[in-house]
Parts: C-alpha cells; sequence; structure tokens
C-alpha cells in the first residue's frame, strides 16, 4: 500500500485532521466565550480586568503570526484605537484585534484540510488510472 493512501485510508491510532480541527475550534470558542463572560460579567473597579489574561494570552498565542503585532506592540494598537475611535467601537475592535486572528487560524486550518483532502482524492483517483492502464 502506497503510503499516502494509509493516510488516505486513516489509519488506526492516529487522530484524524478534521478531529482535531474540532477539537482547535472548540478551544478558540470556549476562550473567547470566556474572554467575553469575564470582560462583561465582572467589570474592574480599578480600571484594569487581570482576569482576561488566562483568556487573552491563549488566544494570542493560537492567533499566531497573525497576532504577532499585538503581541509585539501591545499599548500602541489600543492607544490607536481608543485615540481614533469612539469608546464601544474601540472595544469592539479590541475584541477582533485579540480574537479574529485565532479564528483566523481555524479558518486556515479548515481550508489546509479541504486541500490535503482534494490532493488525496486526486492522487487515489491517479493510481487507480495507473492499476487501471
Amino acid at each position: 500500500m502506497h503510503p499516502g493512501e494509509e493516510a488516505a485510508a486513516g489509519a488506526p491510532g492516529k487522530p484524524r485532521g478534521w478531529v482535531l480541527w474540532w477539537v482547535h475550534l472548540v478551544i478558540v470558542a470556549m476562550l473567547i466565550g470566556g474572554g467575553i463572560a469575564i470582560v462583561e460579567g465582572t467589570p474592574p473597579d480599578d480600571g484594569v480586568n487581570f482576569a482576561i489574561v488566562f483568556t487573552a494570552l491563549p488566544l494570542l498565542v493560537l492567533g499566531l503570526p497573525w497576532s504577532l503585532l499585538q503581541v509585539l506592540s501591545t499599548y500602541a494598537v489600543e492607544d490607536f484605537l481608543f485615540a481614533h475611535l469612539p469608546g464601544p467601537v474601540a472595544y469592539v475592535g479590541l475584541y477582533v484585534l485579540a480574537d479574529g486572528p485565532a479564528l483566523l487560524n481555524v479558518v486556515v486550518h479548515a481550508v489546509v484540510l479541504i486541500a490535503l483532502r482534494r490532493r488525496r482524492r486526486q492522487r487515489v483517483q491517479h493510481l487507480g488510472e495507473i492499476r487501471d492502464a
């Protein structure tokens, strides 16, 4: 059996790509939901909510390389948003900048899986044509 055919057939004991994608999606969704619940549910008294760190840091890591700008210039992006946008819009911008890169990586993960599936099907179809000839 060709090594690619074994991967396409789903070797026992190895996780399938879509299972990992679902795990990736659930983790990102839970972190985003938890972050929104923390920010909206526990308004800080002193203006700083340190509890958001527990969801924001993993989201920034899951959003790499797209979140690299925000990681390297933490306050520059926030200062720009609050200086140029009204308050509620700036907060939406922060949510998008914090959560968007991780969601983008979930989408990229799905696109890669779809492309790999198409390539495997074409390769298996091509191998079948070679055997039939």
